[in-house]
């Protein structure tokens, strides 16, 4: 799956398990280390953060990856700032916060299995 999002006067960072490399033991890991199982997280294929200062989303980006996305819902909504967040979880399955609304700011792209 694709999505295709249009900002204006906003940044964006995204992680993503596309960076990996491998360990001894033959698995391909990615960087970003979960604080609790010391292994790289696992609740989603990527994340993109949408905010206006590019520090918070850069901070953001690598925590919620490590998060489960109800966590991370969660965290943004404690935020007393204005931040959009997009999930591709491991299955295909697309989540996202209340300010990526599709057609006006978000177009997603199914791809066929």
């Amino acid at each position: 799956n694709l999505v295709y999002l249009m900002t204006q006067e906003r940044n964006t960072t995204s992680e993503a398990q596309t960076n990996k490399t491998t360990g001894s033991d033959g698995k391909m890991y990615h960087h970003l280390i979960d604080p609790d199982t010391l292994y790289p997280g696992n609740y989603c294929r990527s994340l993109t953060i949408v905010t206006e200062n590019s520090g918070l989303a850069d901070f953001l980006s690598s925590t919620l990856f490590l998060m489960s996305p109800q966590d991370g819902l969660d965290l943004i909504n404690r935020l007393n700032v204005e931040v959009e967040a997009i999930w591709l979880l491991e299955d295909g399955q697309i989540l996202h916060t209340n300010g990526i609304v599709e057609g006006e700011n978000a177009h997603v792209y199914a791809k066929a299995s």
